[in-house]
């Protein structure tokens, strides 16, 4: 009976999910503004815009969904109710493989989809969707310690889905450091480093060789917007729909750093990480769109809950 109720208990969860996400998104989602047809057949095309011309994994699974017989429209449909189907299993079997009980794994799954949907704000775009499931295989990687074949492959798969693949090369150096011997792994150093310039290279390449559009942006086809994102979050925020996204945000990094002293090589990796993409949202994203802190979500709630469960401690 228990092994049921493990089988449905994430199905189940991921189905009422979806509902959640498109009920929230019915008549303000990103169709009006930003067609998916035209988003997708332009980056395929090398149209798109010059940010967006690199992150080609999404478009293409649309567009290998649509060869089913499904429009571009509906094909996304799909697309991201398998999200939320492939999401929520990766995540449960990963808390009931290291022991948690199926209530305890339901619970947190309820948890992971609930930010996930209500950190979706007016844009969604496909490739973000793709990033939360790539992120959260990286914070498994660094928890169960998997090997670096895995690693490189889950590196080259979000390098075809987007810039992010950087933050990979970023949690190669942090942990080619160890704070109690006090010894740096200069091979992982220099992987990391490998991995840094063959990131900024191929995004670059990418880039100018397939898009039309005028390079007016600076570091990674990306604006800086660090001081207007200090006076919307200081200033602004506090008295729109964003206070909730604010406040969490403080309280999860004040409830870190208060554990700080406490954590072990693993939880100091997701920690590190998590604190390079939030960084990196301030200095490159736009907070309102509340999308681009999707990515942070899994890394940020794995550290968590590896905080109160010691089994994944």
């Amino acid at each position: 009976m228990l092994k049921k109720f493990s089988i449905i208990s994430p199905i189940l969860i991921s189905i009422y999910s979806y509902y959640i996400f498109a009920t929230q998104h019915i008549g303000m989602d990103m169709y009006e503004f930003f067609p998916i047809e035209r988003l997708t057949i332009d980056i395929i095309n090398g149209e798109g815009t010059y940010p967006f011309s690199n992150r080609l994994l999404a478009p293409y699974v649309i567009i290998l969904i649509s060869k089913i017989g499904f429009d571009l429209y509906y094909s996304y449909d799909l697309f991201i109710k398998l999200f939320f189907f492939f999401n929520s299993l990766i995540f449960f079997y990963f808390l009931r493989s290291c022991k948690l009980n199926l209530l305890r794994s339901s619970l947190f799954l309820i948890l992971y989809n609930f930010l996930i949907c209500s950190w979706y704000g007016y844009y969604y775009y496909p490739w973000d969707f793709i990033d939360t499931i790539l992120f959260l295989l990286l914070a498994i990687w660094i928890v169960k310690n998997k090997s670096y074949v895995y690693f490189i492959f889950l590196f080259i798969i979000t390098l075809l889905n987007g810039e992010r693949a950087i933050f990979f090369s970023i949690l190669i150096f942090f942990n080619s450091f160890d704070l109690k011997s006090k010894k740096i792994n200069f091979k992982s150093v220099l992987i990391g480093l490998i991995l840094f310039i063959a990131t900024l290279l191929y995004v670059d390449f990418i880039r100018e060789y397939i898009t039309n559009s005028n390079n007016n942006l600076n570091f990674l086809g990306n604006s800086f917007v660090l001081n207007q994102n200090i006076m919307n979050f200081i200033f602004t925020n506090w008295f729109n729909h964003n206070f909730f996204y604010s406040i969490s945000l403080i309280l999860i990094i004040i409830y870190f750093f208060s554990n700080f002293f406490k954590f072990n090589k693993k939880q100091i990796n997701l920690f590190l990480i998590f604190l390079t993409q939030i960084i990196s949202v301030f200095i490159f994203g736009v907070i309102e769109e509340t999308r681009v802190f999707q990515f942070i979500i899994p890394v940020g709630l794995l550290l968590f809950i590896s905080i109160h469960e010691k089994k994944i401690n």
